[in-house]
């Protein structure tokens, strides 16, 4: 395996396209084809599935394409420093989180990382749960800040709570469960559901879609696979959704209420059990700082 052959993967996972690829690498498509023949012969797997009409990725493609991420990056940046090398040295920090709007959540406590840690040059992804605790636990994560899913942990991986929030129901302004404080599962039922995609949510929060779900109308559900897709159909008025109570700032003419009946969930970090450096100590101390400061209400904007 060599950079040149998962430069020609990312690119073709980029463009699912082999003509594409070959013109942006400004190489012809038999190489491209050949150098991702020669990475899948290496790989024992199939990292594309090819017809006359289309190329898409294969599951095993897609469980690539952060490694292959992760190994350009690196090479990158070691050709790099060697480049315009400097005094201070660098120290890599990759942190992970399952929601781009739970990322909003880092502002404050990466700001203390930069003035305590100005050497530490912080890479952040966002994914799935359960793909994050992969990466954590082979190393591929130094950290994942999400919520607390018992089904996804491993014994490799340690979780260090940070918060418990609540479930709400979040809803446009002129809906008639707006100004509530709390809603019931029977008064969420009874109108149009915004449902996330499953692995994009805890498991509780999908065990409430699902329940919603069950007794609506196909034409009823609309389904999303981002916090930020389901903020845009709240808005345009599709529905309402369910989903953990953390949202940074205010959402201007929308409105959360808590969902009774819910326990609150787990806010907290993953690290890999026993490898937790005095960077990931000075990281966890800034993040429980942090959660002490900072409330999520339960009701309002």
């Amino acid at each position: 395996m060599n950079i040149f052959q998962l430069e020609c993967f990312l690119a073709v996972a980029d463009y699912l396209s082999f003509a594409k690829a070959a013109e942006d690498l400004h190489i012809s498509q038999p190489a491209v084809s050949h150098q991702i023949q020669t990475l899948e012969s290496e790989l024992h797997v199939k990292l594309f599935r090819r017809t006359t009409r289309f190329v898409e990725l294969t599951t095993q493609g897609l469980t690539f394409l952060e490694d292959a991420k992760n190994i350009v990056a690196i090479s990158k940046r070691a050709i790099k420093r060697f480049e315009s090398a400097d005094d201070q040295e660098i120290v890599n920090l990759s942190l992970g989180c399952d929601s781009l709007m739970r990322l909003e959540l880092l502002e404050q406590p990466m700001q203390g990382l930069r003035k305590q840690y100005p050497n530490v040059h912080p890479r952040i992804f966002t994914l799935p749960g359960k793909q994050l605790l992969t990466l954590v636990e082979n190393g591929g994560l130094d950290a994942a800040l999400g919520i607390r899913d018992p089904a996804f942990e491993r014994s490799g991986v340690r979780y260090h709570e940070l918060k418990r929030v609540p479930v709400i129901c979040l809803c446009r302004e002129d809906h008639p469960l707006a100004g509530r404080k709390t809603a019931s599962m029977e008064e969420i039922g009874g109108g149009p559901l915004v449902v996330h995609h499953p692995s994009f949510v805890p498991a509780e929060v999908g065990r409430v879609q699902l329940q919603l779900g069950e007794s609506k109308k196909p034409s009823q559900l609309f389904f999303c696979e981002s916090s930020q897709a389901a903020l845009l159909l709240i808005r345009a008025g599709y529905g309402v959704c369910v989903l953990p109570g953390i949202l940074p700032q205010p959402e201007p003419g929308l409105w959360r209420c808590r969902l009774e009946g819910v326990d609150p969930l787990s806010l907290g970090v993953y690290c890999k059990a026993g490898q937790e450096t005095p960077l990931l100590r000075g990281l966890l101390h800034l993040l429980r700082d942090w959660a002490k400061e900072v409330s999520f209400p339960e009701e309002g904007v």
